[in-house]
């Protein structure tokens, strides 16, 4: 496949990469996060997925491919995968060269949840998501972060839904995050699209101490595709999708040429680290991160005005035609690994951001999260947005 697709920055060097080169998953890199999350209700984000341990993933020609399948199993309507690292990191670039899914209520993220909840439980000790879609928005990608406080004194700081002149269901892009002790910054193909604040008080009640807390400790990557919840509101998105609707869905997977990582180097004082990943921490990953983002603004919905921190710098993408507006896991729901769309934790979205953990592409709020990524009720609310 094709090599990468960003510019790297002079002080950020190659450090890890699995270009899934082999005829199987490299269980050294990654592992799986099984079930339908700690209290088995949908990541805390009433998805209809359940999450199996290799029947949904297939790795040939060098693209690792998460594939949704329509069948009943232990509760859930469908079956698909969660992945996230075995290794987590602290600063650094992370990229994931992708083509999303295409289809009503798909959910893939990309995303990124603690290793540790040094802070407490989601979404107080964090969740990143790299990139969530929506399989019926082709053209539209969101990238978050969660913090704050524990569900539901949790905040985000979000992207929105960006329009792009793309179909990113049609090709592979690299979808990235650079991660500093300052800043997060969003890209596809190496081009910026958002960016965020981190070196401020993020606390709504978290025990931080300093600047940029939660986001100073490991973080692993999530890859997820999950169906339905919270990430699709209705009306905006219409009833949820049924088996017979999913039986024609176009292009129900996520596939992925390779993932990275290139880290800051020594002479830099945002040093990144790594850590190996601990065992089956599936259970006590956050929820799927993007599922309270708000209803997409781009067609029905206004959208809320972004936090005055986070300003969008889009080269290819173009910006939603009007003012516009997961937390939640994402990308997440109860605390498990991101949260997590958690998008889109525990092991498993965007516990989506993911993903996003996820929310993960995106345990998920997100897949996202991964957002790596809870206890307390599965629905949550609309989050505060920051400036």
């Amino acid at each position: 496949m094709s090599g990468r697709g960003n510019r790297l920055t002079p002080q950020l060097q190659p450090f890890w990469k699995d270009d899934f080169n082999t005829d199987k998953l490299d269980l050294n890199n990654w592992q799986f996060e099984v079930g339908r999350g700690p209290n088995n209700d949908g990541w805390g984000n009433n998805e209809l997925e359940y999450y199996t341990d290799g029947p949904n993933v297939a790795v040939a020609n060098g693209v690792m491919s998460i594939n949704v399948k329509v069948e009943d199993m232990n509760g859930g309507q469908y079956t698909s995968s969660r992945l996230h690292s075995k290794n987590s990191w602290t600063y650094g670039l992370f990229e994931c060269r992708a083509k999303m899914p295409n289809g009503k209520n798909l959910w893939p993220a990309i995303w990124m949840l603690p290793e540790n909840n040094i802070y407490g439980t989601w979404a107080a000790s964090g969740e990143i998501d790299i990139a969530e879609a929506r399989g019926e928005r082709l053209n539209q990608l969101l990238g978050s972060i969660h913090f704050g406080g524990q569900w539901p004194n949790h905040l985000v700081a979000t992207s929105n839904e960006v329009n792009f002149t793309v179909d990113f269901s049609a090709d592979f892009h690299v979808f990235g995050m650079e991660w500093s002790e300052t800043t997060v910054k969003w890209t596809v193909d190496g081009n910026q699209f958002s960016i965020q604040d981190i070196n401020r008080n993020l606390s709504n009640g978290a025990p931080y101490t300093k600047n940029g807390q939660p986001f100073d400790q490991p973080f692993h990557l999530i890859l997820n595709v999950a169906v339905g919840g919270q990430f699709f509101s209705n009306p905006q998105y219409g009833p949820m999708v049924t088996q017979d609707e999913a039986k024609q869905w176009p292009q129900p997977n996520m596939q992925v040429d390779w993932c990275s990582v290139s880290q800051f180097t020594p002479t830099d004082t945002t040093l990144a680290t790594t850590t190996t990943h601990a065992p089956d921490t599936v259970t006590t990953h956050p929820p799927d991160p993007v599922t309270t983002h708000p209803p997409d603004p781009v067609t029905t919905h206004p959208p809320d005005p972004e936090p005055a921190a986070n300003t969008t710098d889009p080269v290819t993408p173009t910006k939603k035609p009007g003012p516009t507006k997961k937390p939640g896991p994402s990308k997440k729901p109860g605390p498990s690994k991101k949260p997590g769309p958690s998008k889109k934790p525990g092991p498993s979205k965007k516990p989506g951001p993911s993903k996003k953990p996820g929310p993960s592409k995106k345990p998920g709020p997100s897949k996202k999260p991964g957002p790596s990524k809870k206890p307390g009720p599965s629905k949550k609310p609309t989050p505060k947005l920051v400036c």
